[in-house]
């Protein structure tokens, strides 16, 4: 990433390079010491001009990602240069209408290679002060508001980073919640994605469920599952008990360690970098969610839930299309749900080797 600094250093125009700065995440990250994946550029003036312009020095190619905006994105081999304008209100202006104040953070470009460039960090928001103290805290009062897709945001920021968020914003998040249906599914199921893909996302999803109403505005499939008597071996309602699953899964990856193999075969991704894990820990959340649909009383404090995982399978397929999944993960997520009841009942009945062959063809 220095490279790519270097280069833009050496062949962008002065008094292009002198109306340019990093912000965002790339300066978090450095300051936490951490190595940036990507760059988020604001640029005083046209930003499509420099997002070509930065194209052609770094054998690039751009992508407008929201040209009404002037968003625009150079892609480079995996990784990408994010470059906006910073609009009629320059470069305050644009600070005022980002998420987190850990995000509202300025260094321009001509200061980003100097020995002391921390030093002249712009910080309106005390973006620095909350990064010492570990808080998620939106820049404004608007800010879930204004993009309802920050409520998701902040719990993946927090749970990538170790922080906590600010009682504020979490009630921001909690009013806002109901917003997040304006969001493009793409938009939800990439942020959403994240947080599965984090090693206790079980944590992060409590907390989401406890306080605010996000899950369910996402997902109102579960609202259902809450309270709902299962009997038997479950002392929990069948939201609880998917949580724990969840919860379950994840102890199961990471203590002890999974089989390498196992292991590697879920981190194959299916699209982007979302991955096999990323599905099937979505899968253990909803793995219950026909039996709402299924429950039948057999006596008092006993239930049957008979063809709840096929009932499950088709009711993932609408919510996978809503949340516009690739074909593989969509396709997965159903099967994953549909058939997890069916080492259960292999498991149960002495499976012979013609039994599990069929089972491993079915699932593919």
């Amino acid at each position: 990433m220095q490279d790519i600094l270097t280069l833009l250093h050496s062949n962008l125009p002065s008094g292009l390079r002198n109306t340019t700065y990093l912000v965002g995440g790339y300066i978090r990250d450095r300051i936490m010491g951490y190595i940036p994946d990507d760059i988020d550029l604001v640029v005083e003036g046209q930003a499509r001009e420099a997002a070509h312009l930065v194209a052609s020095i770094l054998s690039g190619s751009v992508i407008e990602l929201d040209p009404s905006r002037s968003i625009y994105r150079v892609v480079l081999n995996g990784r990408h240069i994010d470059l906006e304008g910073a609009g009629t209100g320059n470069l305050m202006g644009n600070l005022e209408k980002r998420d987190f104040t850990i995000n509202a953070l300025v260094l321009p470009l001509s200061d980003s290679l100097n020995t002391n460039w921390q030093k002249c960090i712009l910080d309106p928001y005390d973006g620095l002060g909350d990064i010492r103290s570990q808080i998620v805290r939106a820049v404004s009062r608007t800010a879930m508001e204004d993009d309802p897709l920050r409520c998701l945001r902040a719990f993946r920021i927090a749970g990538k980073l170790g922080f906590t968020i600010e009682p504020g914003t979490l009630a921001q998040i909690r009013q806002s919640a109901h917003l997040i249906k304006r969001c493009a599914g793409e938009r939800i199921w990439e942020e959403l994605a994240e947080i599965l893909s984090l090693e206790k996302a079980s944590s992060l999803l409590r907390l989401m469920d406890s306080e605010t109403a996000l899950f369910e505005s996402i997902f109102p499939e579960i609202i259902p599952l809450k309270g709902l008597q299962q009997g038997g071996f479950h002392q929990e309602d069948a939201w609880v008990h998917s949580l724990n699953t969840l919860e379950c899964v994840e102890s199961l990856i990471i203590d002890p360690p999974m089989a390498p193999q196992t292991f590697a075969y879920l981190q194959e991704k299916l699209a982007g970098s979302r991955t096999r894990l990323t599905v099937f820990k979505l899968a253990a959340l909803l793995h219950d969610i026909g039996k709402p649909n299924c429950q039948v009383q057999k006596s008092p404090g006993r239930f049957s839930f008979h063809g709840h995982d096929q009932v499950g399978g088709q009711i993932v397929s609408p919510i996978a299309h809503r949340l516009k999944m690739s074909n593989r993960e969509a396709d997965l997520l159903k099967v994953l749900v549909k058939e997890h009841m069916a080492p259960l009942t292999l498991y149960t009945s002495s499976p012979t080797a013609r039994a599990l062959r069929r089972l491993f063809l079915r699932l593919g």
